[in-house]
């Protein structure tokens, strides 16, 4: 089984030239799309919908898919072999490029972190855990924990790695790596991703129909009221074309939006 790749980055600090150069690997799209959705208070309705939705929304994508990388973990305690087992307990949006690659699909799959806590190895082959729930998914090709610092752990900022991360997608959309930003249902944190990208100029794919932000930053934009911050910090109406909005569920909306965007060709 391939490993995956880690790294943890410091606040300031640079990503590692493996994690950098990923969309330019060859027998790759130079593609890149970044997965923000919610994960914690997501509906299980939707969350059950999702996997098919995504499998054939996605089908043909041959880029780099980044997202969140944390897994919700079902510990049990296996009599056989006197040890903790781990396993994914449920289906969150931070495992749709894991989900991908388990489904055969042709993808670099990396994640970015924050970390919130104290991280702690598993006992079963030490299992990287973020918080007392949550463990780094290993089924990807590159993770990222990011830490402003090591003696000051920020609790619950769950987007203290958006930001830095941006910095690196924006300098591969400048290199001619098609890049892009997917949303789906979500809260506070999913907003603040999808803003921050507008504001560099990368292109979102909203879902709405899947619920709370999603939706609510679906309607905005079709009234004209979804807000960004200009050069100025001025609050200003987004661009429009730099948004898309497509229906829930409907695979080939999204299909054609990816498309549209360069991500699947």
């Amino acid at each position: 089984m391939a490993r995956c790749k880690f790294d943890v980055v410091q606040d300031g600090g640079s990503f590692s030239n493996a994690f950098v150069n990923m969309p330019f690997t060859p027998g790759f799209h130079q593609g890149a799309l970044r997965i923000g959705g919610g994960c914690g208070y997501s509906d299980p309705s939707i969350m059950n919908a999702i996997p098919g939705y995504v499998e054939e929304g996605l089908a043909g994508i041959n880029c780099t898919v980044v997202s969140g990388g944390t897994m919700d973990i079902d510990a049990k305690f296996d009599s056989e072999r006197q040890a903790t087992v781990f396993n994914p307990k449920s289906f969150m949006i931070t495992i749709i490029p894991a989900l991908l690659k388990q489904k055969g699909f042709k993808i670099i799959a990396a994640s970015t972190t924050p970390r919130t806590g104290q991280m702690e190895l598993g006992e079963e082959f030490g299992t990287l855990f973020v918080s007392e729930k949550y463990a780094i998914d290993f089924r990807q090709d590159h993770a990222v924990v990011f830490q402003k610092d090591a003696m000051e752990i920020v609790d619950a900022d769950w987007v203290a790695d958006v930001l830095p991360f941006l910095k690196v997608h924006r300098g591969w959309q400048e290199k001619g790596v098609k890049s892009c930003w997917w949303g789906i249902e979500g809260g506070g944190g999913t907003r603040k991703e999808a803003t921050w990208y507008l504001e560099h100029g990368i292109h979102c794919i909203i879902t709405d129909g899947s619920g709370r932000q999603s939706d609510a930053m679906a309607k905005e934009f079709r009234e004209g009221k979804l807000l960004v911050r200009n050069g100025a910090g001025d609050p200003v109406p987004v661009d429009p074309s730099l948004v898309t909005i497509v229906p829930f569920l409907d695979a080939k909306a999204l299909n054609a939006a990816l498309r549209a965007q360069g991500i699947i060709v």
